[in-house]
């Protein structure tokens, strides 16, 4: 896992891009952090969940969006997300007899191949073909380090489905995402910024195209 400090930075670096607008986590806030950290939840899984509840508050309305000020309205978000994830990280990762995977791994394995047999779109089940060999290809990590190492294959996988596409799409996929941000960006760092366009345009190519998570957002 994320070595503390960072884990604290990273969560609440995520949390104030989307935020904005001078944003300062609580006490109550960084306790939060504390205890994920505490209950060795993947820092992947404590940003999705944040990403989550800005997601469907967008959805609602752009008020509602401006009404998240703290992390603690994230955190059933969080919880949820946590809870998508309980069932797989309780595994243990072994290989069967006949060499096949199991635990985290085989899971995610067995999951993507039946996203592949139902996938029609030829750039989308090319996606999820070299996300699964990808994922093949990871050693018998700890459950914690496989969790997160699964989660930045994927995000890896995104980023080469999306400069795979036609630059006009990728254009317009980019301003849409930064349109997102709107006046906010001026309170970001560069860096900070740049997550938050990716972020947002990443949700934009799951909905748009149809590509699943892995874990949580997608309920088919």
């Amino acid at each position: 896992m994320t070595e503390g400090g960072d884990y604290i930075k990273d969560v609440e670096k995520y949390f104030i891009s989307l935020a904005g607008e001078g944003i300062m986590l609580s006490s109550q806030d960084y306790a939060l952090i504390m205890d994920y950290r505490k209950r060795e939840i993947p820092k992947e899984v404590v940003l999705r969940g944040i990403n989550r509840a800005f997601t469907e508050a967008r959805a609602k309305d752009e008020k509602e969006r401006m009404r998240i000020r703290s992390l603690k309205q994230c955190s059933s978000y969080i919880e949820n997300s946590v809870i998508e994830y309980s069932p797989v990280k309780e595994r243990k990762i072994s290989e069967d007899k006949d060499g096949s995977r199991t635990g985290i791994i085989g899971e995610t394995t067995a999951k993507l191949s039946e996203f592949i047999k139902g996938e029609e779109k030829g750039n989308v089940r090319d996606y999820y073909i070299g996300l699964r060999q990808r994922v093949l290809e990871l050693d018998n990590a700890s459950e914690e380090n496989a969790l997160g190492r699964i989660s930045k294959l994927e995000v890896e996988c995104m980023e080469e489905f999306f400069n795979a596409l036609p630059g006009d799409e990728r254009e317009s996929l980019t301003r849409e995402a930064a349109s997102k941000i709107q006046g906010r960006g001026r309170y970001m760092t560069d860096q900070a910024l740049g997550e938050s366009v990716i972020s947002f345009r990443n949700e934009i190519i799951h909905n748009r195209y149809g590509v699943r998570y892995l874990f949580g957002y997608d309920q088919g």
